[in-house]
């Protein structure tokens, strides 16, 4: 029976990846598509303009697209990290726990120590 819990927990933490690099590349690819159709200039993502991201896609921004496209790619091995740190905490195993959420901590703060920047 735990092989089978494994096995479901394993298929749990690939479609994690695989779902998130598929919104990613379908983000992407939407901006790349709306771009050839509408270019428009885009400068850099600053930190305060992350949540204004979803009011741009609304209004068919390309260069809005394929920033939420980026942050979402970005995003997806954080999203594998927290549901492996579940996993463990479930499973009782508590030192790959705390080893999965120091691995979280440090990615974390490569974040935002790149947004200071």
């Amino acid at each position: 029976m735990s092989d089978e819990i494994e096995e479901v927990e394993a298929a749990i933490t690939g479609l994690t990846l695989k779902y998130g690099v598929l919104l990613s590349s379908g983000l992407l690819l939407a901006g790349l598509a709306v771009d050839v159709i509408h270019p428009m200039e885009a400068g850099p993502l600053k930190p305060e303009h992350v949540f204004d991201l979803p009011g741009a896609i609304a209004h068919g921004s390309a260069a809005a697209m394929v920033h939420l496209g980026l942050l979402v790619l970005m995003i997806t091995p954080l999203a594998r990290i927290i549901v492996l740190a579940y996993e463990f905490v479930r499973q009782r195993d508590y030192s790959f726990a705390l080893i999965s959420l120091g691995v979280l901590l440090l990615l974390v703060l490569s974040f935002v120590l790149g947004a200071v920047e």
